[in-house]
Formats: C-alpha cells, structure tokens, sequence
C-alpha cells in the first residue's frame, strides 16, 4: 500500500473522532504517516466500508452481546450500556439501555460521526454541526453552536469537540478542574473522552492524555503509528496503522483484552466494554486442543459460528504453503455453537507443520489462526 494510501487512512480517522475508521488498514509492517493537513470537512458518507459489528468485556444491559445483525455499518462507538451505529445511508440506529433516551436516535440521514457518552449522545451532522441527546443534569448534551466541527466525543458528564482548524472544544462538568486541562494548541485531528480525562490523536501519530488518572487511563502509550484512539470509563485503545489494537488503563473487566489480529477498521470504547469492526464475518479467537495431533480433536473458539454441524454452514480448513503451491484440508465437524467449533484435526495433516487455520462460515471466510500440528 502506498504512502499516499496510508495518509487517507489516518486522514479518515482524524474525522471520525478518534471511534470511526473506515477504510481498510494499510499492510502490516507500514507506518503511519505523518498527518498535517488532514482534517477534512464534514461529508456525507458514500462509498466507505462498511462491516460487522464484534464486541468484548463486560455484558451490562446486553450492549455486547446484542449489537445489531447485518453488514452495513460504517461506524460505531458505545455507552454506559448502550451502543450506537451509523449505518451506510447515513441514518443512526441505538441498542441497549434506555433510561435516559439515549437509545431514542435523532432521525434523518445525514449524520458522519457518532459518540455515545454516559446516558446520552452526540452526533456530528454533514454541514459541521453537532446534535445531542439524552441525559443532561450536567450540561453534557448543550453542544456548542457553530458548523466548523469535524468530530465529537462525550465522556462521562463532559464532552469534547474537534474544530476545523485542529484545536478542542470542552463543554459539560468540570469536576476537579480537570476541563482545564484540556489542551490549547492546534495539531490535533482526533479526540476521545473517558469518564473524565480526554485522549488526543496528534498529527505525528503520537496520543496525549489529561484529565482524571485513577487507573492509567491517561498514560497513552508511546509512538506515532496510531491512526484511531477510544476511550472507556477509565481505559483507553488505538488502532494501529497495520489493523491492530492496543489498550491500556484498567482492566478488571476485560475492557483492554482487545482481539488478536490486524484485520480491524474501526474502535470504540464504552464504559466498560470494547467495539471493532471487522472485515471478516466470523472470527477464530483460539484454538485448543490437547494432543494437536493428527485425527484427534480440537476446539476453536470465535464468534459468528452456525450452531449446525452441517458443513454447508460450517467449514474448517488448514491450510499450508503459498500460493500456487498451498496444501489445503477440510477438517470434520463433531459440534457447534455460535461461539466455538469443535473439530477433528485433519488426519492428513503431518506433524511439526505449522497450519492456517480458518473458517468459511455462510460462504464467507474467517481470519487464519497458525496452529501445529504435533
């Protein structure tokens, strides 16, 4: 992929407020580039990559484990026990709790970026306007007027907002002076908030943090790779410029035991919980097995399975060798569920090989996990 490629991408990012990332990864091993210049103006979408919703960390009011079926969204980010997604028409869809109406969308088409704060949420209009909705004992949905933004991220009782120009907006509760903290300079091109401290994506690559730093949350990590930041009540994660996750802060629910992988396009943090978007339909977490010899068994654990041990739903292959030369084998289905397989490893498989290992699962094919063979 190329330099120019790369420079979209994170280009992309910067616009969609630090949750949002919408077109593919660049390859691993490449770099981010630098991304001076890249805060574009609010647009509406057409023509972005859509994908599949894939959620982890703790399951309060079902946010997790009931994200919306289909494959047309384009971005996403995730609440106190709610989530939101923009699908691919621009239109807004909620799920989750509803205590404070957060879940009761705006209507109409012409929304570019969503964020989910504590109780409430903001959206990002085409013309560079913001709306919010839900709670507001704290202010956190007065949005400030004016059509020169480009992203938006609510936190706890506190928001922020991404100007044309690179500088950050902060409107709501200002408990322990910590809004005060917000960074004044203008070379920013993404934003998130926790519950009360803030990230910023700067046009180097590189994360700054302030604000409330009870568990870490705002010791963001070193470099300047990063093309997506998101944050969560008292964690943060980025997206890295070859698909990957990384997350740090606390983690006493799972919220920073981000996939394995570099095929994401897309993060978000909620309070306690993580969102990605992903290329792939069905997914191959891990895979276990107690002998990993050839015709014994092995479980592979993973989302998007058919609880169908019919093999036109369901089909595991290893796979070895490159192209043309690549040695494949079909794998017999003992068992299913929507979250793991279990299998026989293929007794054709020679030990000491190190197989790919991936899954078609409707017709559509999974991510590869190595696995050896003993």
């Amino acid at each position: 992929m190329t330099n120019t490629k790369t420079a979209a991408i994170a280009a992309t990012a910067a616009f969609y407020a630090a949750v949002l990332l919408f077109s593919p990864a660049p390859s691993s091993g490449q770099t981010a580039a630098p991304l001076e210049n890249h805060i574009p103006q609010p647009r509406i979408l057409r023509n972005v990559t859509s994908g599949h919703l894939v959620g982890w960390g703790s399951d309060y009011q079902e946010h997790v484990t009931t994200p919306l079926a289909g494959n047309d969204y384009v971005a996403i980010s995730q609440g106190f026990g709610n989530g939101f997604a923009i699908r691919s028409d621009g239109s807004i869809v909620g799920w989750g709790d509803n205590n404070g109406g957060q879940t009761n969308v705006p209507a109409g088409n012409n929304y570019v970026a969503i964020a989910a704060g504590n109780g409430c949420g903001v959206a990002l209009k085409s013309d560079g306007s913001i709306v919010g909705w839900g709670y507001n004992n704290f202010g956190q949905i007065n949005v400030p007027a004016g059509n020169n933004y480009v992203a938006i991220a609510p936190g706890q009782s506190l928001s922020f907002a991404l100007t044309l120009d690179g500088r950050i907006v902060a409107w709501g509760d200002n408990i322990g002076s910590w809004l005060n903290t917000t960074p004044t300079d203008s070379n920013y091109v993404a934003i998130a908030a926790g519950g009360w401290n803030g990230l910023a994506l700067k046009s180097d690559g590189s994360i700054v943090g302030w604000g409330y730093n009870s568990s870490g949350q705002i010791d963001v990590p070193a470099g300047n790779n990063y093309v997506a930041i998101a944050a969560g009540f008292n964690y943060g994660i980025a997206l890295k410029s070859d698909g990957s996750i990384v997350g740090w802060g606390n983690k006493d629910r799972g919220q920073i035991d981000v996939p394995v992988g570099n095929d994401f396009t897309a993060i978000s943090g909620g309070s306690y919980a993580g969102l990605a978007l992903s290329k792939y339909a069905a997914w191959i977490s891990r895979i276990s097995s107690k002998t990993r010899k050839p015709g014994k068994p092995a479980k592979i654990f993973g989302r998007g399975f058919v609880a169908t041990t019919n093999q036109k739903f369901n089909r595991v292959y290893f796979s070895t060798g490159h192209w043309p030369d690549t040695i494949t084998y079909q794998a017999k289905l003992k068992s299913a569920s929507i979250g793991h397989l279990v299998i026989i490893i293929p007794p054709k498989c020679h030990s000491g090989v190190i197989y790919n290992v991936s899954a078609a699962v409707k017709g559509q094919t999974s991510n590869m996990v190595p696995f050896l063979v003993k």
